[in-house]
């Protein structure tokens, strides 16, 4: 008689967020609201559907960069810093998701106005995760709800285009 010894499977890929569970709400809540803010910020000012949505594929897929490194930053060496440390650290990584957001218009329909819309998407991802962050960090590492944090974020993207229109207004004039 012979003797049958099975073989195992290949090895299947599985993204990052996959393996570990509690990963997968950072990724998802910041893609969210990177790309709700990407898309909805400069279409307040520019009224252009075709931009925004480079700028809202760049904010989602920006955010989930961001999602990653914060789930792992404060399941790390994270957790133990002063939490208004995140404050400053905030605005820095917002104004590069702000930036992430905004490099898609390179090759997108309104590429001649990417240095306006660097200063801009700098301006409204710093404003954005720098409260954004602190307040969803310490929500999430408490196991508590964020959908409301995620929620008033999203609604709150929209007014970023105008306040950063009027920020860059009172600093040119």
């Amino acid at each position: 008689m012979t003797r049958m010894t099975s073989l195992s499977a290949a090895p299947t890929f599985e993204p990052l967020a996959h393996r570990d569970p509690s990963r997968w709400p950072w990724v998802r809540d910041f893609a969210f609201v990177g790309a709700v803010t990407g898309f909805f910020a400069p279409y307040a000012v520019l009224h252009d559907p075709g931009y925004s949505t480079f700028t809202g594929i760049g904010g989602a897929l920006s955010g989930a960069l961001l999602g990653l490194f914060s789930a792992w930053l404060l399941r790390g060496f994270g957790r133990r810093l002063p939490k208004l440390v995140f404050v400053p650290v905030g605005f820095f990584f917002g104004a590069l998701w702000g930036i992430g957001a905004v490099l898609p218009t390179a090759v997108g329909p309104m590429h001649d106005l990417l240095e306006v819309s660097l200063l801009f998407g700098g301006f409204a991802g710093a404003l954005q995760l720098g409260w954004f962050w602190l307040v969803y960090g310490y929500r999430r590492v408490n196991l508590r709800s964020t959908w409301a944090v995620v929620l008033l974020a999203s609604a709150l993207g929209t007014s970023l285009g105008l306040v950063g229109l009027r920020a860059l207004d009172l600093v040119f004039h």
